[in-house]
């Protein structure tokens, strides 16, 4: 999982110039008026940092501090993630370079 977390990451930073240490973590907080009439597809919410990023949004990071899931099994499975992830990453890359994010 950490793994396909990084690659995930590194594939953000070298396509899209995001300079952040964990374009995926599922911890972000946006400004509502930042978000408001983005043109969202499918799964864009893992592109929230690049498209905001691509709009010109103010970027910052700060620590979390993550814990051992203590009950429990996660469902997520990364050589699966990984497989069918290509053809979204694919998707979302084309959306990118046609400029389908640019501020309107």
């Amino acid at each position: 999982l950490l793994l396909a977390s990084r690659l995930f990451s590194l594939l953000q930073t070298l396509l899209c110039g995001i300079p952040t240490t964990d374009s995926s973590s599922n911890f972000t907080a946006v400004r509502k008026e930042v978000v408001t009439g983005l043109p969202l597809v499918e799964n864009d919410h893992r592109y929230l940092i690049a498209i905001l990023r691509r709009r010109t949004a103010k970027i910052s990071e700060t620590g979390v501090v993550h814990q051992q899931r203590r009950l429990g099994r996660p469902n997520y499975r990364p050589d699966l993630k990984i497989f069918l992830a290509m053809p979204e990453v694919a998707a979302f890359y084309w959306r990118w370079i046609t400029g389908y994010y640019d501020a309107r």
